[in-house]
């Protein structure tokens, strides 16, 4: 039972229980018990107990009015053994807010106590402290409630970090200082005050003291932590480190599909859509466990990450960081105003965000000093590597069969977070939906190309286990044509609904897209712009074909095409501008050849981290063919990435008919990590 207990609503505010209060409860029960005191006293005991977490909710809902006054929305009130939390929606907006909120707490507190004076008993000193921590006097409720309200008042306004009094200190201080230095001196008071009390319990010998000093000293640190996180995120939005690497899982979905998703990649973590509708987190050990113990089928609604709320897009990071779950690497939804998933956030990317700025450019002098070593702390101890170097390094070895050459070198440099190379290999069906000549993909109804695709994909795991599979739909959008056409450029663009339609199928086996672009008479500048809104989408990919870039003019299909490095520079620099603008992982750029003349000026090509570029050669023909082609029009002049093509019927020849197979096409130097079928 780690989670709290939601126990009631006031005023739209949850109210919740920790768990370690009922154990507390519990082992005071036990301790009277044992030392067999008699029931009245063991009710007496309880109902001290209930006296005091009332008093601290009335603390706490002190704070909350006083927020709700300046319009800040309390997301729960929570009770703890040790007192209680008030969690606030967004930070007080200037120090007079943060002082009025702070000081609220203690004073109905001390408003209790005065309430209770008429009633205490003759002669009670109640001025005197001593007397006051001295004389608990269980006999009597209304002595025994003004003393604990007058000791959550004193222990409240104790000047320490992060007690009522030292956020009081440092809102009054904020009137006159600048918010950092208000921190500051209030934090050196606190440290201060926190050493005297350790030091005065050391030399009295009073161990609570001690505690309670060590204690304050040691929240400091953490407020201190915290508040360079706030200071870090202030400036910083949603849209600013949302991470498009994640996977969904459709509520329809069957079993069989759900296995291929979660098995085909190594997060840990899916975000469960209902028609594109954000419905919650799954957990892959839950998911896998679920489907093992149950012989029925498992509603994925119902076994959902708790308390997982959809994050809208353009909230600030100050008010959604708490909201986060505590484990690093368990993110929350980030979604548009229709409820749709466009990323999700995790206090892991942040952090890697962070930590980015923090080695580039620092606002305040002071930043260097303290942000690096809190993020690196923070970085190690709660977050996995924003970037897994030693999967990177095992992966690119692998392409290169563990033996680098003088074309084909290790690069150190590990990708972009979110690059899917060279972490999986990207298994491809290719075509249109206009017609079934072009490919596999237009050639099958779509329910049977998806099975097909995925029984693919799981040959390829099975042959190359290093390799998770990601399934791709390679569309061609931009079709040359051998009639001019109005515009007399030879090509053909496919109406918006076709594109939809491909996004819509591959989402239903997490596929990725790649839309291809076959220019004819026009250009990379004229057509890529029609497919912006497209390749904006965090799972769209593009694809370039030079085979029908008709440089010279000529009808498509009357003889081979080109595209110079140029070419293939401007589309590179395209989807880069794209990734920085939108905030994208890596866009992976498809360049098909299977001559020499296909690219040319290939030296020239102009890699940069946020694009991934892959020359896939695409010839048909027997096996030995093909290898030849690879050999001297891909691997021997290389670019970054390689890919293959097969083509089920083309590559099928009277010596040979079956298309070649996976553990044939593994023994190629260097090893594709794209494989696509037509």
């Amino acid at each position: 039972m780690k989670n709290p207990i939601k126990t009631f609503f006031l005023k739209g505010i949850p109210i919740q229980i920790h768990w370690t209060v009922l154990l507390l409860i519990f082992w005071v029960l036990i301790t009277q018990v044992i030392s067999r005191e008699p029931a009245n006293t063991v009710l007496l005991t309880i109902g001290e107990l209930l006296v005091v977490f009332v008093c601290v909710f009335m603390h706490e809902m002190g704070h909350a009015l006083a927020a709700s006054y300046y319009k800040i929305s309390i997301r729960k009130i929570q009770l703890l053994p040790v007192g209680g939390l008030t969690y606030f929606s967004r930070q007080p907006a200037n120090p007079r807010q943060e002082t009025v909120i702070s000081l609220a707490g203690p004073l109905v507190n001390i408003c209790l106590a005065i309430i209770t004076l008429p009633f205490l008993p003759a002669g009670t000193a109640f001025w005197k402290l001593s007397i006051i921590w001295g004389d608990w006097h269980p006999g009597n409720l209304f002595h025994f409630i003004y003393n604990i309200n007058i000791a959550l008042a004193i222990i409240n306004l104790l000047p320490a970090l992060p007690m009522d009094g030292g956020k009081i200190i440092k809102g009054v201080m904020g009137l006159f200082l600048s918010p950092y230095m208000a921190f500051r001196t209030t934090l050196i008071i606190t440290r201060t005050f926190s050493l005297l009390l350790t030091f005065a319990g050391l030399f009295t010998g009073n161990l609570l003291l001690i505690l309670f000093g060590s204690f304050l000293l040691f929240l400091s640190t953490i407020e201190k932590d915290n508040y360079i996180i706030s200071f870090l995120l202030k400036d910083e939005n949603v849209a600013d480190v949302i991470s498009h690497d994640f996977k969904q899982i459709d509520v329809q979905n069957s079993q069989e599909e759900i296995l291929q998703i979660i098995c085909s990649c190594n997060d840990r973590y899916f975000v469960l859509t209902d028609n594109e509708n954000v419905v919650g987190i799954l957990d892959k050990e839950i998911i896998l466990f679920s489907f093992l113990t149950n012989r029925k089928a498992v509603a994925l609604k119902n076994i959902v990450i708790p308390d997982i709320t959809p994050i809208p897009l353009d909230n600030k990071l100050t008010d959604i960081w708490n909201q986060l779950p505590s484990k690093a690497d368990v993110f929350l939804p980030v979604t548009s105003p229709n409820k749709k998933v466009l990323g999700v956030i995790s206090r892991d990317n942040i952090i890697s965000t962070l930590l980015n700025q923090a080695m580039t450019a620092h606002r305040e002098p002071f930043a260097l000093a303290f942000i690096l070593p809190l993020l690196l702390s923070l970085f190690s101890i709660q977050q996995k590597p924003s970037v897994d170097t030693t999967g990177y390094y095992s992966h690119a070895m692998r392409i290169l069969h563990d033996t680098p050459t003088l074309t084909w070198k290790y690069n150190p440099t590990p990708p972009l977070q979110g690059a899917i190379l060279p972490y999986k290999r990207i298994v491809a069906f290719y075509g249109n939906l206009y017609s079934p000549n072009m490919g596999i993909l237009g050639e099958l109804p779509p329910e049977k190309m998806k099975a097909q695709l995925l029984s693919e994909s799981q040959k390829w795991a099975a042959a190359d286990p290093l390799f998770p599979v990601q399934p791709a739909l390679h569309y061609i959008a931009v079709t040359a044509q051998q009639k001019p056409g109005k515009d007399k450029k030879y090509r053909l663009r496919m109406p918006a609904s076709q594109i939809d339609s491909i996004i819509k199928i591959a989402h239903q086996i997490n596929a990725i897209i790649f839309l291809d672009v076959q220019v004819g008479h026009s250009s990379l500048q004229e057509e890529l712009v029609t497919l912006e809104k497209y390749l904006q989408l965090p799972d769209v990919h593009l694809g370039i074909d030079p085979e029908y870039s008709m440089k010279n003019n000529a009808i498509p299909c009357s003889e081979i095409g080109t595209f110079d490095a140029a070419d293939i520079n401007f589309a590179c620099s395209y989807l880069q501008d794209l990734v920085l603008k939108y905030h994208l992982p890596p866009k992976i750029l498809i360049v098909h050849r299977f001559t020499q003349s296909m690219v040319t000026n290939y030296r020239n090509i102009k890699i940069c981290e946020q694009v991934q570029i892959v020359i896939n050669m695409d010839g048909f023909g027997f096996p030995a063919k093909k290898k030849d082609s690879y050999k001297y029009f891909v691997a021997k002049e290389p670019v970054q990435y390689t890919g293959f093509k097969l083509f089920y019927k083309n590559d099928i020849t009277p010596a040979r008919q079956t298309i070649m197979q996976p553990d044939e096409i593994l023994k190629l130097f260097p090893i594709p990590v794209y494989i696509q079928y037509q």
